[in-house]
């Protein structure tokens, strides 16, 4: 249906809306009926085509029903249904999903042509306030998750793999660039986050400010490229104890002993500047249950259902021996 003249330029504008979400940081994927090979043949070749294959994180272009094929890139992309718009011209197809896949926002193409490029105008779930550098590469970033994804089927071991990443992280003191994209952490991120305590740049603003509180950001490369910032720390030094009251990352990097080396920086950190103990925090949520373990795994003794407790006199956090990390005060 694209083209130049009426209807296949009311294609050709949607998709044109289209980019201009993904380069808001938008991530873009395709979920359709049809045979891999001749779908692609019209997004590589097709002459009025705005929508290339790198524009595209993640596919399932496959003969399955459609409510499977949105769980499939939703595993793939490592995100909630909930985080998801499907927009389809099937009626049938739109149903299923609303049906078995309610946390989704299902959207109908209208039936007359000229009405299809409107459809995502000033729709609420996708309206984005500020952007950080992170939003604007996110869809570079997903393309780039893939590769990890074809790497690590390939390694016979976890080991093996997270080696051949070839991981660096660079933990640096927050500053006037990071600290809006230190507070968006906050305010989004859910399955890796110990205490999903939320806060805006002003109250970043004023830890930063403080004598006793310390914010850390965690960016992060490996071989395929540049993560971005993907963690947060915050903790809290007075006299001889230390508290973590945030520690985060995002679901990009899950799984990749990352945290493992940001808690030994805190200790490091913490027994340098004469603190004694170290504590961490787990509030556990619906959505949070990748995190819950973190602390107990790297030796901490659990003193109540939300308080874990590292004798710094007497134990040391080894930082991750698949990531080299760097400090920047």
């Amino acid at each position: 249906l694209l083209g130049q003249d009426y209807p296949g330029s009311c294609y050709v504008d949607f998709q044109k809306e289209l980019l201009k979400l993904y380069n808001r940081g938008i991530i873009l994927a395709i979920n359709s009926k049809n045979n891999e090979a001749d779908a692609f043949d019209v997004i590589d070749n097709h002459p009025y085509m705005v929508l290339r294959r790198q524009h595209f994180a993640a596919y399932e272009i496959n003969w399955n029903d459609k409510a499977s094929n949105l769980q499939a890139l939703a595993d793939d992309l490592n995100i909630g249904i909930d985080s998801m718009i499907m927009i389809d011209d099937n009626p049938v197809e739109c149903e299923l999903i609303r049906q078995q896949c309610p946390k989704c926002l299902v959207i109908q193409l209208p039936a007359r042509p000229y009405l299809i490029p409107s459809v995502l105008d000033k729709l609420p779930e996708i309206e984005n306030i500020r952007l950080t550098e992170e939003d604007k590469k996110k869809g570079v970033m997903y393309q780039q998750q893939l590769e990890r994804k074809k790497l690590e089927s390939t390694a016979s071991n976890l080991g093996d793999y997270l080696h051949a990443l070839d991981i660096k992280i660079e933990i640096k003191v927050a500053d006037t660039f990071s600290i809006p994209r230190i507070s968006q952490l906050t305010q989004k991120t859910n399955q890796f986050n110990m205490t999903t305590r939320r806060y805006t740049e002003a109250d970043i603003i004023q830890f930063v400010s403080s004598k006793n509180n310390h914010v850390y950001s965690i960016a992060s490369t490996d071989r395929f490229g540049d993560n971005g910032i993907i963690g947060v720390v915050v903790f809290h030094l007075e006299d001889a104890r230390c508290t973590i009251d945030t520690f985060l990352l995002s679901c990009r990097v899950i799984g990749r002993t990352i945290e493992k080396s940001i808690v030994a920086f805190v200790a490091e950190y913490a027994k340098k500047n004469g603190a004694k103990t170290l504590i961490g925090e787990f509030f556990p949520t619906a959505k949070n249950k990748p995190a819950a373990d973190v602390y107990e795994k790297m030796s901490f003794e659990k003193i109540d259902d939300n308080n874990f407790v590292a004798d710094l006199t007497k134990q040391t956090i080894e930082y991750s021996p698949f990531v080299t990390h760097k400090i920047v005060n």
